[in-house]
């Protein structure tokens, strides 16, 4: 029979250090038949500060870790026992397991950026930016277009006098 996925609402920013310590008390326990997975769904993005590639963890969801287990009341009671736990997800806080699309949905999601470097967008249509690499260096614009998916901007740059559209990587500038 294979395990049930369950959602518990924690701290918020405790997720990972939450997901951590149940697997190493999951290990110490002897809990590694009943408690299968622990899962923090998460993404890598890097933003730019200071001029310098800073790589941070984007939770997809805040505030919950998702639990693959035999659901029994010692399970139930070790993992409430966590002083980070707050609650079962569920009606009136009591264990709801996920249908089998939810659980696909949510691991399709984590695994289609899993190994991916993702930038981050701080970026609207109109902002102002200067362009900090390429062949346009210290040229400043407008976007005009934001590509979310190829993680690219359009900038217009004015050259010679003309308007002209500059496609650059989010990273390629930086806000004047």
């Amino acid at each position: 029979m294979s395990a049930n996925w369950y959602i518990l609402h924690v701290l918020t920013g405790e997720e990972i250090r939450t997901k951590e310590f149940l697997e190493s008390e999951i290990e110490r326990l002897g809990y590694k038949n009943e408690v299968t997975e622990v899962f923090v769904p998460s993404e890598e993005v890097v933003q730019m500060r200071n001029g310098k590639k800073v790589k941070k963890l984007r939770l997809f969801y805040p505030g919950y870790v998702f639990i693959s287990c035999h659901l029994s009341r010692s399970i139930e009671h070790f993992l409430l026992s966590n002083s980070k736990v707050l609650n079962f997800v569920g009606p009136k806080n009591k264990p709801q397991e996920l249908s089998k699309k939810e659980v696909e949905r949510m691991l399709e999601k984590a695994r289609a950026s899993f190994g991916k470097e993702k930038v981050e967008n701080i970026y609207k249509v109109g902002d102002f930016v200067k362009i900090v690499d390429g062949p346009f260096t210290d040229f400043s614009g407008t976007i005009s277009e934001i590509n979310e998916e190829k993680q690219r901007l359009k900038v217009m740059v004015t050259i010679f006098g003309r308007s002209t559209p500059v496609d650059l990587d989010f990273l390629q500038v930086k806000y004047e």
